[in-house]
């Protein structure tokens, strides 16, 4: 295959009942153009890297996988995918979502190249629910299609979740300018232990130049029972905060942002996130490490989110709070 104009980057960590269908539903992109498929694998246990192997075979001058020896966690193995990469363009798709439309890598690519000031395309999607074996169209907003909208008021408005709404495995990006990033400061990826990269590549992408949102239904998100952002545990509930946080804070230094919009962001972040540790009886030394993260934004915590975590380190005080824990943790 000569250079690809299109790498399609997965992600894949214990996806064996879906691998297929995301597969398939690339192979099967009707595009004038090459395109390459990276799959990256974070030490599967449930018969995901057999699956993967036998696409290799069946597409080897298409399929490259890079299997990890040891589990590196998501940032990481985006990481290496966005550097094994050769197309001019990158194509994100989780290891669990999938395409509907044949020609979503054609359409996207063409919007790209006729408008050199866009960074990403991305479209609409469905929503698939798996307990409840459902569908929901989601459309992005009249008025978002088209964003005119970069540099720091972009972070902002996606950290305030005022961006109309974009999957990663809906959008395609220019990779020369995540690239160009990292390069500089591969910290967003290699030393802050997040799981939110979603957040972390539109936000660099988003401080480049504005997206385009085709608003067309190509992809399907899925909804899974048991996934990293989606589950009944607490504890893994917590862990996912804690990471949301790292990204968070990296993000908000980065673009200097002013102080009233850090206590808004970090409040925010934290109304969950202190109450899991509160029921979790996290650790003090655990504590400390979300403490210096608001620190490091000099974030101001209020009265009630400093007597929470006054209650790890100082054990009496935890039963005294409960009847205001549960009547005021959402104010907090």
């Amino acid at each position: 295959m000569d250079k690809p104009k299109v790498s399609v980057c997965i992600t894949t960590y214990n996806v064996a009942p879906y691998i297929g269908q995301t597969l398939d539903s690339v192979l099967m992109q009707r595009t004038s153009f090459d395109f390459e498929v990276l799959v990256g694998d974070d030490c599967s246990i449930d018969g995901t890297r057999e699956i993967l192997l036998d696409y290799q075979q069946r597409y080897p001058n298409i399929i490259r996988l890079n299997f990890q020896k040891m589990n590196v966690g998501v940032n990481r193995q985006d990481y290496d995918l966005i550097n094994m990469a050769r197309g001019e363009y990158i194509a994100w798709l989780d290891g669990d979502d999938y395409w509907i439309d044949k020609d979503k890598l054609a359409k996207q690519a063409t919007i790209l190249d006729t408008n050199p000031n866009f960074s990403c395309v991305h479209t609409s999607w469905r929503n698939y629910n798996e307990a409840k074996e459902s569908n929901e169209d989601r459309h992005v907003k009249e008025g978002t299609w088209v964003c005119k909208i970069k540099g720091k008021e972009f972070v902002e408005r996606l950290l305030n979740r005022e961006s109309g709404g974009i999957r990663l495995s809906s959008a395609m990006y220019r990779r020369q300018i995540v690239v160009d990033f990292i390069q500089k400061d591969s910290s967003i990826y290699l030393t802050v232990p997040h799981v939110q990269n979603d957040i972390a590549i539109f936000s660099i992408l988003g401080l480049w130049g504005p997206f385009y949102c085709l608003n067309e239904i190509t992809t399907v998100y899925r909804i899974r029972r048991e996934s990293l952002s989606a589950t009944a545990n607490l504890e893994k509930r917590a862990r996912y905060s804690v990471a949301d946080l790292y990204v968070t804070a990296y993000v908000l230094n980065y673009i200097n942002a002013d102080a009233i919009f850090v206590q808004h962001i970090i409040r925010r972040k934290l109304s969950g996130l202190l109450l899991y540790m509160y029921i979790l009886d996290y650790k003090y030394e655990q504590v400390t490490i979300v403490v210096d993260l608001c620190k490091s934004v000099n974030y101001k915590f209020r009265i009630g989110q400093k007597l929470l975590l006054a209650s790890v380190k100082y054990r009496w005080l935890k039963p005294l709070l409960y009847p205001i824990v549960k009547s005021r943790v959402s104010e907090w």
